[in-house]
């Protein structure tokens, strides 16, 4: 269990994160491997961001005390060409991108270049 949600397979693993599936299919668990700074980055900036970045980002959930979890909206990995139309996000590869209730999210946003875009004080 992790806030609350049962653990299902593994969706995905980058660098510094592993995504799995939950008992309730409309969201994902993100556990840190390194510590936690990655998911409370992430959640600070779904916390702080104005509304006009809010419409992009994949809605956090929760987040535990100390960074190890994240729970988020869960998506549909997206699978086309690399999104357009966000030039102030250096990683914009489509594998950071999905799909919720028809709509293209950015899924993996726990980057300070997106909380300095939004003029955010956020710490990873």
């Amino acid at each position: 269990m992790a806030l609350g949600y049962k653990i299902g397979r593994k969706l995905g693993e980058g660098k510094g994160r592993i995504a799995y599936a939950t008992s309730d299919p409309r969201v994902a668990i993100k556990k840190d491997k390194q510590g936690g700074r990655a998911n409370l980055l992430e959640a600070c900036i779904w916390r702080n961001a104005p509304a006009s970045l809010r419409s992009v980002l994949a809605p956090v959930i929760a987040v535990s005390d100390g960074g190890e979890w994240l729970a988020m909206r869960r998506a549909t990995r997206y699978q086309g060409p690399e999104p357009h139309g966000h030039k102030w996000l250096k990683d914009r590869k489509s594998c950071n991108w999905g799909w919720i209730d028809g709509r293209l999210f950015l899924i993996d946003y726990a980057h300070q270049e997106v909380a300095a875009f939004a003029g955010l004080r956020c710490r990873a």
